[in-house]
């Protein structure tokens, strides 16, 4: 149970039976929502940590929620990214509904797509660290597109990769190999457009956010 205040250190409602907050919550540290009944966050929404809404029956984010760490929306009902939504750290929407990102977006650290019915990624995309798209619904890698380290697949995926994409780190490719320790082929870039008879992607090494 929420006491008045709207102020919290850290905000661990997992487990619980919370279906509404308090519009202006304010939370100094991490906020975890996993698993909770929750339709909706409150307007005004300000997380100095990670917040964490996995599993829940949350579908939009307000526009003017505050993040400052990562955002993890794995296995939520989340359909879509509006357009201002400003990212701090990494995202994470495996296993979401996931269908639109916002053009421009920047995700400073990881995003995660994997498991998503997503069509397209949107034109200039930057994403600080590695971008993992396994089982996803992408179909080319936009030439737009910067991402500062790796990208990951799965083996059955078949990925165009634009020329000028700008891909800082290898591609890895996760293989079914039937074991419980996945295993993975890494190559480059150029490498991979080569074997699935994509489109030769220009790899850019020297990317500044590297």
């Amino acid at each position: 149970m929420l006491s008045d205040t709207l102020i919290y250190e850290t905000l661990d409602l997992r487990g619980t039976e919370t279906t509404a907050l308090p519009d202006g919550l304010k939370v100094i540290g991490n906020m975890l929502l996993s698993g909770c009944p929750i339709s909706r966050l409150p307007f005004g929404l300000e997380v100095g940590g990670n917040l964490f809404i996995d599993r829940t029956n949350i579908a939009a984010l307000p526009p003017d929620l505050g993040v400052k760490g990562n955002l993890y929306m794995r296995q939520s009902r989340i359909e879509a990214i509006q357009e201002g939504l400003e990212i701090v750290g990494s995202v994470d929407l495996q296993g979401s509904p996931i269908t639109v990102l916002p053009d421009g977006w920047s995700v400073p650290g990881w995003l995660s797509l994997c498991d998503c019915p997503i069509p397209a990624l949107p034109e200039n995309l930057t994403v600080g660290r590695d971008l993992f798209l396994c089982g996803s619904g992408i179909v080319e890698l936009p030439q737009s597109l910067i991402v500062a380290r790796d990208v990951y697949l799965s083996e059955t995926d078949r990925i165009a990769i634009r020329a000028d994409a700008q891909i800082g780190g290898v591609v890895v490719l996760k293989l079914d190999s039937g074991g419980s320790v996945p295993e993975a082929r890494v190559m480059t870039a150029e490498e991979y457009a080569v074997k699935h008879r994509s489109i030769t992607v220009s790899q850019r090494r020297s990317l500044t956010m590297r």
